[in-house]
């Protein structure tokens, strides 16, 4: 028996695409792939008995990593099989067509080019499980991301490719390199998915360049207002030294004159001593 295919972390999904008619070989691979540790999504209400049934059949499919088409003359004739086959085609899901019976006419296109896994012959049922098993795990990791970013791009473009959805680091830069990691064998990612990721780095080199661009005008606000203020304080500084000048010349001044004039009535009549002496004196001090 292949050991555990679901690998470490979530289980694998697996959409199961079957006719009705081979419901009991659909119930058994549902249980097998349970035991595996796998998540079989898989529809077993009356096709047409809900209004809503094939948006909740998209919405299965849209999540799964997988889609086993069970391959039997009836599931190919029926237009359900093949409406659930080209809605996963168009996502770029990974198909694993597997033969209950053997099939005389034309597959659909998107199995026909793919490798068969045979379940016609019941005694080798537990070797043909192994075998799909190890490719149900084959590159699992890369396809839950596949699953997980065509999700998110689907979500996206169904919004109006709202700006609000789109990604943001660090899942922008785990997308990019999800992509440039595909394996050989992968399905491609949608052109949404693509679409998806190249806007959302579009976005961030948008906020990038508005944030380098507010950070640099704030830069040169700074440097403007930090030279404004070295201006004015050079003014101020100029002013300062031109006031405590004038007011210097206006001292010398003002006490040259009061020397003058003490000077020129020291020796008047009529003018007290005491009075020429208190005049001269403080001038006299202050021209020294």
């Amino acid at each position: 028996m292949a050991s555990d295919a679901a690998g470490e972390g979530p289980r694998a999904k697996v959409f199961i695409s079957y006719s009705r008619k081979d419901m009991t070989f659909a119930d058994r691979l549902d249980a097998a792939l349970k035991q595996r540790q796998f998540e079989p999504l898989i529809d077993r209400s009356e096709i047409y008995a809900f209004e809503d049934w094939w948006a909740r059949i998209q919405s299965l499919i849209a999540a799964a990593d997988t889609v086993i088409f069970v391959l039997s003359p009836d599931s190919v004739a029926s237009p359900v099989c093949a409406k659930e086959v080209a809605f996963a085609a168009s996502l770029n899901k990974r198909f694993a067509p597997v033969v209950v019976r053997r099939v005389d006419t034309q597959v659909p296109e998107p199995l026909a080019r793919l490798n068969f896994i045979f379940f016609d012959e019941e005694p080798k049922f537990d070797e043909s499980f192994d075998r799909l098993c190890e490719a149900l795990g084959t590159d699992i990791d890369w396809i839950r991301r596949h699953t997980e970013f065509g999700e998110a791009g689907r979500r996206w473009a169904e919004a109006g490719r709202s700006a609000g959805l789109l990604l943001r680091s660090p899942a922008l830069e785990e997308a990019e390199s999800w992509i440039a990691a595909r394996p050989a064998a992968a399905p491609l990612p949608t052109e949404a998915t693509q679409a998806f990721i190249l806007e959302s780095r579009r976005a961030a080199s948008r906020r990038r360049n508005v944030l380098t661009g507010s950070l640099a005008a704030g830069l040169i606000l700074a440097l403007a207002l930090a030279g404004l203020a070295f201006w004015q304080r050079g003014i101020a500084v100029r002013e300062r030294q031109r006031a405590e000048t004038t007011l210097a010349l206006a001292t010398k001044t003002a006490n040259g004159l009061v020397f003058d004039l003490a000077q020129k009535f020291r020796n008047a009549k009529g003018v007290p001593a005491n009075l020429v002496k208190d005049s001269i004196g403080p001038a006299a001090c202050r021209s020294n």
